[in-house]
């Protein structure tokens, strides 16, 4: 259960740590460069104070350039077997009764991960279901779409569904394991009643920073999530406080709408 904590504990944190530090704590000052500091322990090289600065000083631009932005609510490695999901089942006109075997191909950690343990073929929690390649594949063929509610008990025992995903096997190919991390390649074929197979690869899924998803999607993203809760002029009204964030003079304003 700690996976849907640990970012959120990553960032109290780091709130906690700033506010000890704005009410004047202190500690070591040479904690980059130290005996016992982040380049000696951490990073293993010393980088130059004028790398972090200009672009103009740093060759491949800043990491936040890099990031992404899960357009599923799975882990990461399963985004592009997602996306190659749908988009077979679009070919398909969503009619998933033709499919007799579905051969994901992956790289290595997404194999170790979350690829080769029996249990992905059969989640008994949450936790198991939104780490296991088989089942997010196999939902997002099935169900068009993989969402919340995706991984809810009463869907991923659904004895459809289970029997669907009997239907996966994955294949650790060492042919794409140079792809990563640069890329998440993830090739689908399904093979058809009829004999024929359709194969796709996905190496930069929506959201990916090769791939990344527009404006629009984050706010579709958020208010999926948001509205539900909280109906849509308190949505609204922190998609206004968050699309002017640069302007923002207090987090307390925006933190009291999520009240």
């Amino acid at each position: 259960m700690w996976k849907g904590c640990a970012f959120a504990n990553a960032a109290r944190n780091g709130v906690f740590a700033a506010t000890l530090a704005a009410d004047g704590l202190t500690g070591p000052a040479p904690i980059f460069e130290g005996d016992l500091g982040f380049f000696r322990l951490v990073s293993r090289e010393v980088f130059s104070p004028a790398a972090f600065g200009a672009e103009e000083n740093n060759a491949d631009g800043f990491m936040i350039d890099k990031t992404y932005i899960k357009f599923w609510p799975a882990e990461y490695h399963s985004q592009s077997a997602i996306d190659a999901a749908l988009q077979l089942r679009q070919e398909l006109g969503g009619d998933v009764s033709r499919v007799a075997s579905i051969d994901i191909h992956t790289f290595e950690a997404s194999y170790n991960i979350i690829g080769k343990y029996k249990e992905a073929w059969a989640p008994k929690t949450r936790e198991t279901a939104d780490h296991s390649l088989p089942y997010c594949t196999a939902a997002a063929l099935f169900d068009g779409d993989v969402y919340l509610e995706t991984f809810d008990e009463a869907r991923f025992t659904d004895p459809a569904l289970v029997a669907f995903t009997a239907k996966i096997k994955i294949h650790h190919d060492t042919t794409l394991d140079p792809r990563y991390p640069a890329g998440i390649p993830n090739r689908i074929t399904l093979t058809l009643t009829d004999g024929r197979k359709l194969e796709k690869l996905v190496e930069f899924p929506r959201g990916h920073a090769g791939n990344p998803m527009t404006d629009a999607e984050v706010e579709a993203k958020f208010r999926r999530a948001v509205e539900p809760k909280y109906g849509k002029p308190k949505a609204d009204a922190m998609l206004a406080r968050c699309w002017d964030l640069e302007n923002l003079t207090s987090v307390t304003e925006l933190i009291r709408l999520f009240d």
